[in-house]
């Protein structure tokens, strides 16, 4: 499902289905599982490629000192 979602550019669902997959992966194969490591892995690098796209295009003018937008903001923080 996540991948469909990023495919139709549709991050912040793509990222909620990752999620949502690395915790019925640890719940039911375990955290050390090579599955949940897997899904886990693909959650973290879809989390930072949202932050990377966020940043460039919420990215402000050199001069304002402003700080671009966290894609935190879609899959709450400390997640």
């Amino acid at each position: 499902m996540g991948v469909e979602q990023e495919f139709l550019r549709s991050y912040p669902a793509a990222i909620l289905s990752y999620k949502k997959a690395v915790n019925f992966a640890e719940k039911n194969l375990g955290p050390d599982d090579g599955i949940t490591q897997n899904l886990r892995n693909v959650y973290e690098n879809a989390r930072n490629e949202l932050d990377v796209a966020v940043f460039k295009k919420k990215k402000p003018a050199a001069t304002t000192g402003a700080v671009g937008v966290k894609a935190a903001k879609y899959y709450g923080p400390g997640q």
